[in-house]
């Protein structure tokens, strides 16, 4: 049977020694364990961290003194998010342009300003721009709202091009 989700978050398990600010961008590993975004080779963005609805309100969720998955973190992986802008001044052409993780509070919108391009989402409001839902609430001069996307990828684990061996069970 197949179902419908229609949440908006997911529980991810942390990586051993990952501290990640709420809210802040989170990324997933090599391993699939959640990280703080940041432009590191191999990690792939989940989203923002969130804070869990089931504990006391903090402002991180540290799994410094933890091993691999003792520590879950809440991620929402659709909806807007503030972020710093590194390296450049937001202005209106920037629209939907790609950004690309520097840390979990900071994005650049040139894949020559990080190594390694971990795509975070795209701008969709600079400062001075009208949000019809809050009117009378403006950006910081150096923060624009994203849209984060999960980073899509083609698991490849345990691929081979032969094919499959025919078995049969005895009965």
């Amino acid at each position: 049977m197949i179902s419908a989700q229609t949440t908006e978050t997911l529980r991810l398990l942390m990586a051993a020694g990952a501290l990640i600010p709420i809210p802040g961008g989170v990324c997933v590993d090599a391993n699939g364990l959640a990280q703080p975004a940041g432009d590191v080779a191999g990690y792939k963005s989940a989203g923002f961290s969130i804070q869990d609805a089931n504990r006391a309100p903090t402002a991180s969720y540290d799994n410094q003194l933890g091993g691999d998955g003792d520590l879950e973190c809440v991620v929402r992986k659709h909806g807007r998010a503030r972020v710093h802008l590194s390296y450049r001044a937001p202005s209106q052409d920037m629209l939907f342009a790609i950004v690309y993780w520097v840390d979990p509070t900071h994005v650049a919108v040139h894949k020559w300003d990080v190594a390694n391009d971990i795509a975070a989402g795209y701008i969709v409001r600079v400062p001075q721009m009208v949000d019809t839902e809050h009117p009378t609430f403006n950006l910081p001069a150096d923060e624009v709202e994203i849209e984060p996307f999960g980073y899509p990828f083609e698991w490849d684990g345990g691929v081979t091009t032969e094919e499959p061996t025919t078995t049969t069970q005895g009965t």
